[in-house]
């Protein structure tokens, strides 16, 4: 493992095509991939106000799926196992964990109670990346997938804002709390021929061209 300057980082993702923030990613080819179980938040759940056409309202709904704590994770796992595969097909080694164009590794400051933030957390500081701090660190999944799985989950549950870059491949995935992962690309046409075919042996995600 190892930090990237924010300077090199922005460089690398430059040279492959992807956007450097919130304008220029919108400009970025991108598709996405989702879990059926379109949880909010995680097995929390996500509570606010459920408007109806009519304009009436109630408290409390819960927005997304809601289930139980071990579906949650059996439904991450089936994720990350797709993902995985994912990277294996492609040959993907090296990744670059950082928020790229988003403005930091966490979703706000209101996270900071949860597990899996003092998890990521702690992560970073071993790694000397500051909490506030838009700096990369380069991982070997092939080596330790637990700071992918940390990632991910941590999107899942909407606490980390934290990307999974793989500058070789020219790729840019975002997990987020919707349960998806968002795959930016300048390669969108192969990338999805690759990605429907891996689908075949996940009944229960989605691909959604963004089209």
């Amino acid at each position: 493992m190892g930090k990237i300057r924010l300077k090199d980082l922005n460089k690398a993702l430059h040279q492959c095509g992807i956007g450097l923030d919130y304008d220029e990613i919108n400009d970025t080819p991108c598709f996405e991939v989702y879990h059926a179980h379109a949880w909010d938040h995680g097995y929390d759940g996500f509570y606010g106000i459920k408007v109806y056409e009519d304009g009436s309202y109630e408290d409390g709904k819960t927005a997304g799926f809601h289930g139980t704590r071990r579906q949650f994770y059996k439904d991450m796992r089936e994720t990350i196992d797709f993902l995985l595969e994912y990277f294996r097909f492609k040959d993907i080694q090296e990744l670059i964990i950082a928020p790229c164009y988003r403005y930091s590794p966490f979703s706000s400051d209101d996270v900071e109670h949860n597990d899996i933030y003092e998890e990521i957390y702690a992560f970073l500081r071993k790694n000397n990346v500051r909490k506030n701090e838009r700096s990369g660190i380069k991982t070997n999944i092939k080596d330790d997938i637990e700071p992918l799985e940390m990632i991910v989950e941590g999107a899942f549950r909407g606490v980390s804002e934290l990307c999974l870059f793989a500058p070789a491949h020219k790729m840019l995935i975002t997990p987020d709390h919707h349960f998806g992962f968002t795959f930016f690309t300048q390669q969108k046409s192969l990338e999805i021929e690759i990605i429907t075919e891996l689908l075949s042996g996940y009944l229960d995600l989605v691909l959604d061209l963004h089209s």
